[in-house]
């Protein structure tokens, strides 16, 4: 298991098979974010986990998510968190677009 913050790096020789199991666990969003945003600030081209997608796929099907409604609550706050950065975001390169 790999947890948020942590390095990790693959290596391939060849032709091979590689399969990996990615699961979180409650605990995990947190840390997840935090990640997140320092991988943002940095304004390097980091391949990352893409913890948006992750907060979205799971709003998204949050009908049928098998997690307990604590969980649900945070993954609402992440996703509100999530979307203001976005609108935050749109907007400020709304603004240089026009300039």
């Amino acid at each position: 298991m790999t947890l948020p913050g942590s390095y990790h790096a693959g290596f391939s020789t060849g032709i091979n098979i590689g399969e990996a199991v990615n699961f979180t666990t409650k605990s995990w969003l947190q840390y997840g974010e935090k990640c997140q945003n320092i991988y943002r600030k940095s304004k390097e081209e980091i391949p990352v986990f893409p913890m948006d997608w992750l907060i979205i796929k799971n709003i998204e099907h949050l009908d049928t998510v098998k997690i307990d409604s604590e969980s649900k609550k945070k993954l609402l706050v992440h996703f509100e968190a999530f979307l203001k950065l976005e609108k935050k975001a749109r907007k400020n390169m709304e603004v240089t677009l026009t300039d």
